[in-house]
């Protein structure tokens, strides 16, 4: 039998982490990408950006496209968190997931160019509730991984707390901002930046962690692998007599064969 739609484009999705996501900085706004030119963090109403509308402020182009009325909610002009983003949480394909919008508040969240040192991105020892093996970052005191943070609000990240499954999945931790280089800011250190990582570590192979080939870095000495072929090393490891795609679809959250693939990744792929 022939796999449906639905089963391909689950497979897809799950092979296409961490997903496609501008070089630079950005602003991404209720589903739109517009590249950043310059930030104001004191009033994020005057963050210039470039659109197809044209170049200007972000809150004079926000009263164009929804009006007075909507763009003047203050909710998008708040304080801001900053979070690091190593996986696919800059991703505009992810961030549409997780803030579809629709309650009348414009969903703004500024995602700007990072450097972080002496951290790698690897993956992680475990699966995404859609089957992809996700990031997190693992101590290296000679690695360097070009990166993202995001700027959310308290709102937005109280959502993506549970879009991560805070606690069980993830967990939320304080990074030394001196590690951390942003594009778009003067300086970094003396900022508070938190970063997700894994409850369950690093994802090993041959007792190493193994690093995001999607992810520009270096310095980790680490093997790195992109997510289709992370995948095919998992795959033969925990279900060899499975077709590929079938393995994969088997993994989505509430699939038979998810049970199966955690507890091969416990006894194989979790340090001791």
């Amino acid at each position: 039998m022939s796999p449906t739609p639905d089963r391909r484009e689950a497979v897809r999705f799950a092979l296409a982490y961490p997903f496609e996501k501008p070089q630079g900085s950005f602003v991404w706004a209720d589903g739109r990408v517009l590249p950043l030119d310059t930030l104001d963090l004191g009033n994020l109403g005057d963050t210039r950006v470039r659109s197809p509308a044209g170049n200007g402020a972000l809150g004079e182009l926000m009263s164009a496209l929804y009006g007075d009325e909507r763009a003047g909610q203050e909710e998008w002009l708040d304080e801001r968190v900053i979070v690091l983003a190593h996986g696919s949480n800059s991703a505009p394909e992810r961030l549409l997931q997780k803030f579809p919008g629709g309650d009348g508040v414009p969903e703004i969240v500024p995602v700007l160019k990072a450097r972080i040192d002496d951290w790698a991105v690897v993956y992680a020892a475990a699966l995404s509730g859609y089957a992809s093996i996700p990031a997190t970052i693992e101590p290296v005191d000679t690695a360097s991984a070009e990166v993202h943070v995001t700027l959310l609000t308290r709102r937005q990240l109280e959502i993506m707390n549970a879009t991560e499954d805070l606690g069980v999945e993830y967990d939320l931790h304080r990074i030394d901002s001196s590690l951390l280089y942003l594009e778009d800011l003067h300086a970094s250190s003396g900022l508070e930046v938190d970063a997700y990582i894994s409850c369950h570590g690093a994802m090993r192979m041959d007792g190493k962690p193994v690093a995001l080939a999607a992810v520009p870095q270096s310095g980790h000495g680490f093997q790195a692998l992109a997510q289709p072929d992370m995948q095919k090393r998992l795959h033969d490891l925990t279900a060899p007599e499975l077709p590929f795609d079938d393995f994969v679809a088997g993994n989505i959250k509430g699939e038979a064969g998810r049970a199966r693939t955690l507890e091969a990744i416990a006894r194989h792929c979790r340090s001791e």
